[in-house]
């Protein structure tokens, strides 16, 4: 009986020992728990303080960056080339905006927006990050700003404000040398170094010096720090930093002569160009027909943009050193000084020119008709006689014509930085066989002679190669930035020639029958030059009329050219002109360039 007695008793203690186990363990879970809580915590508060309250405040605050002016760009006479100006516009911030198609039909009614717009506005707006701001691409009145300003109560996301926008004075005249600025590519911002694309409504340099110089020009952005509520939305503004605004930029282009070249040019399609023979720097440099840049800086429309792509004349391409042209008559001071120097003939080697000369059964016609009679290398020049350089480029062969011209600066790229440029085409034996396969003719070197056949060049080149001929023969490099240090180095030329050549250009401006008497200048300054007549087609015997060349339809006519230096007595300027299918050089680019020099003798050497 004992024995049962003691059983239950057995059984509680058994249960209360597994309970006080389980308490234990139980507490010693509770207690690591909170134990590791409150180590956590004061990891948190001792070490973590700092990290996670920046974290907090990013949380809290936004930051909206603002672009900052971009740099001014001057001419030699801190006349200003391209500013900024104040405009209204707006922005949609992703997030706020909580019906974008609402929000797009309410700003049509106030600013009646192109479909255009309205459909990239759809598409881009829907690749932004949160609370990312789209600007629109349009510029608002002050009354419409004063219209958006009023509605912002049923324009949710709607964020109106002022910004600083690329402007140009002259934007046609300055088109192709400054080129313009437009909101940077998705190619643009992935290819970027850094986040700056990023910048709501920052313009990045697409052309010319805008691209070349864009990291100057651009600036450092600032920007607008807000806090936001629990929602993400901007309840106050807290802290605002202007941006930096970008480098100032002074080119060596003398806006007068430019907008005074553009004046001659505009109704032609063509380039013109001036360089300080010693310095390399170009004064002026215009490509025509031009367009607006202040419409790609502003946002172009396609239809705006097709009407300037479809002109047969070309806006858009930048002729000055785009353009390749062959061209010739001013090639022939070239084929001179590699005869000279060469000594294939003297400055006394004369030939008899009939009108004409035959090689092999095929007839090459000289451009006065019955020739020019007995000429000697001076008068050859000076009346620009094809038959004398045919014989002469007969006598040299090509090679070593393409040798000189190459030495000049034919053939090559001269501005580092314009992607542009293009270089040309020297041809010679080498080249014809390795692109076409066949050989060399010599009736091709006869008309590359002449400049004609396959010979193409830059109104660039073509002006480099005249400054060279000017300064004595000294290598320059183009360049539109003023104190811009060029090594200037002699060309392995010799002096005696260069000048027997200049003298020669001289009388071709300066004595009766030179071929550019007609634009030739009184007073005490005067210039010289070669004219050119570059052939676009083959020109049959009738062809060679004057009446009939001028019937021609006018992609079949010839292009003019002239390229000369001066004053002849103190060299400083050369100026090459060249006017696409615009005829004879004598009457078409001559007088242009005339009337260039008349300002550099009368406005900047006098007035020096």
């Amino acid at each position: 009986m004992k024995l049962f007695k003691n059983q239950p008793s057995q059984g509680i203690q058994s249960k209360s020992g597994i309970i006080n186990r389980r308490k234990a363990i139980l507490g010693t879970i509770k207690y690591t728990f909170f134990g590791l809580i409150a180590t956590r915590l004061v990891w948190l508060q001792l070490f973590q303080s700092r990290k996670y309250s920046i974290l907090s405040d990013r949380n809290r605050f936004k930051e909206w960056k603002i672009a900052a002016e971009r740099g001014l760009i001057l001419d030699r006479y801190q006349n200003k080339l391209a500013e900024n100006r104040q405009l209204y516009k707006i922005a949609l911030i992703k997030g706020d905006v909580t019906d974008l198609d609402f929000t797009l039909k309410s700003l049509n009614n106030i600013l009646h927006l192109d479909s255009e717009i309205i459909e990239k506005t759809k598409n881009d707006f829907t690749k932004l990050r949160q609370f990312q701001p789209y600007v629109i691409n349009r510029n608002l009145t002050w009354g419409e700003f004063s219209k958006i300003n009023s509605n912002l109560f049923i324009l949710n996301g709607v964020q109106p404000f002022i910004s600083m926008e690329r402007h140009y004075d002259y934007p046609y005249e300055l088109a192709h040398v400054l080129g313009y600025v437009g909101a940077p590519t998705e190619d643009d911002v992935a290819n970027a170094v850094d986040d700056l694309y990023r910048t709501p409504g920052i313009k990045i340099g697409k052309l010319g010096i805008e691209k070349d110089e864009n990291r100057e020009l651009i600036g450092v952005p600032g920007f607008t720090r807000f806090e936001v509520n629990a929602a993400g939305r901007a309840v106050r503004t807290v802290e605002f930093v202007e941006g930096k605004p970008g480098n100032p930029l002074k080119l060596a282009l003398d806006l007068d002569l430019q907008k005074l070249a553009y004046s001659k040019l505009a109704s032609h399609a063509g380039a013109a160009l001036v360089l300080d023979i010693k310095t390399g720097e170009i004064l002026t440099a215009v490509s025509t027909p031009s367009f607006d840049t202040n419409l790609f800086a502003f946002g172009i429309s396609q239809n705006q943009l097709n009407n300037i792509l479809r002109n047969e004349r070309k806006p858009m391409v930048n002729k000055f050193l785009s353009a390749q042209y062959p061209p010739g008559s001013v090639i022939k001071p070239v084929v001179a000084l590699c005869a000279l120097d060469n000594k294939i003939i003297d400055e006394d080697f004369t030939h008899v020119c009939s009108g004409k000369t035959e090689l092999y059964g095929q007839e090459f016609y000289c451009w006065k008709k019955g020739g020019h009679g007995k000429v000697n290398l001076r008068e050859a020049i000076k009346r620009s006689c094809d038959v004398f350089f045919y014989e002469v480029a007969r006598l040299l062969g090509v090679d070593r014509i393409a040798e000189t011209a190459r030495k000049l600066g034919y053939g090559s790229l001269h501005l580092k930085d314009f992607d542009e440029e293009k270089k040309g085409l020297v041809p010679d034996t080498k080249w014809k066989k390795n692109t076409t396969g066949k050989p060399w003719l010599l009736g091709e070197t006869l008309i590359t002679g002449i400049g004609q056949g396959y010979f193409l060049a830059t109104p660039m080149q073509i002006c480099i190669v005249m400054a060279q001929f000017a300064n004595g023969g000294y290598q320059i490099n183009p360049t539109f930035y003023l104190d811009d240090k060029q090594k200037i180095s002699k060309l392995d030329f010799d002096s005696d020639h260069i000048k027997i050549i200049l003298d020669a250009l001289n009388a071709a401006t300066n004595e009766q029958g030179g071929t550019s008497f007609a634009s030739r200048l009184s007073g005490n300054f005067k210039f010289g030059g070669k004219t050119g007549t570059s052939q676009v087609t083959t020109i049959s015997v009738s062809d060679r009329e004057e009446s009939t060349m001028n019937n021609k339809a006018y992609q079949f006519r010839d292009h003019a050219l002239f390229s000369g230096f001066g004053p002849v007595n103190d060299p400083k300027y050369a100026i090459t002109v060249v006017i696409e299918h615009g005829g004879a050089g004598s009457v078409a680019a001559a007088p242009v360039a005339s009337s260039l020099f008349d300002f550099l003798f009368k406005k900047r050497l006098t007035n020096a």
